[in-house]
């Protein structure tokens, strides 16, 4: 019985997220250069499969580069780390997590995984407002 009720839900939430998606594609309000950015974030870390016995020494060079990129792309301290673990992980490079990361971001901007990840424009907000509040009384402490 519980179990249902926890599937209903889960289904319900998915359909809410994708028609809030399905009114953003059709707006045509989605930045698609920052897409291409991070298809080719994406190919750059699955490079290593083609590469036999360099491989994981490319993931090594490339982990802090793609983390960096995609940090500054999706403005997401935690999609880079995620990023940047992802990378440096063997046998995880064929997950496209900085495409994903997009799509949290631009398409279902509103879901729990994108406010989680810091994708959220009011997660973005937020954090921002309260790095604000804490450097303001920092400085008002290094005034006493």
């Amino acid at each position: 019985m519980l179990g249902s009720y926890i599937l209903g839900q889960i289904i319900s939430a998915g359909k809410g997220a994708f028609s809030k998606g399905q009114e953003r594609v059709e707006s045509g309000e989605l930045d698609l250069t920052s897409l291409y950015l991070c298809i080719f974030i994406d190919v750059i870390g699955d490079s290593s499969y083609l590469l036999p016995g360099v491989g994981e020494n490319e993931d090594l060079i490339w982990a802090p580069i793609s983390a960096l990129l995609l940090s500054a792309a999706l403005g997401s301290a935690q999609v880079g780390t995620l990023d940047f673990v992802k990378e440096a992980l063997p046998f995880t490079d064929a997950l496209p997590v900085a495409t994903l990361a997009w799509v949290l971001k631009n398409v279902y901007p509103e879901s729990g995984p994108a406010k989680l990840l810091g994708l959220s424009p009011k997660a973005t907000a937020v954090e921002n407002s309260d790095l604000k509040s804490i450097s303001d009384s920092n400085s008002n402490s290094n005034l006493k």
